[in-house]
């Protein structure tokens, strides 16, 4: 589903984000981060405008409950399985046609 769009980084924080971002010369209306770590992927995420699915694990780190306190510019989803996702995104940009 995801194609050659999936980044992998060692450094896992906004500033990582924003490079690969501007690496890819993303449009923040129809990127998005999919992740199950509040602190390492959702909250960067909300941090640099994208949208955001969190899918969250069973059993949750301690070091990844954070709070989200900024108001997202995007979407900001959260999910019970992976499998919800195609839909949500699907459903996003079919929005998107309706609204321009």
């Amino acid at each position: 589903y995801f194609e050659k769009r999936v980044f992998i980084s060692e450094k896992k924080d906004t500033p990582a984000l924003k490079e690969i971002i501007n690496q890819i010369k993303y449009d923040p209306k129809k990127t998005w981060m999919i992740g199950n770590s509040l602190k390492t992927d959702i909250r960067p995420a909300v941090e640099v405008g994208i949208h955001a699915i969190h899918v969250p694990s069973e059993l949750e780190w301690s070091y990844n409950q954070v709070e989200i306190d900024i108001a997202p510019k995007g979407k900001l989803i959260t999910v019970h399985s992976l499998l919800e996702v195609p839909e949500i995104i699907q459903k996003h940009a079919q929005e998107m046609v309706v609204s321009t």
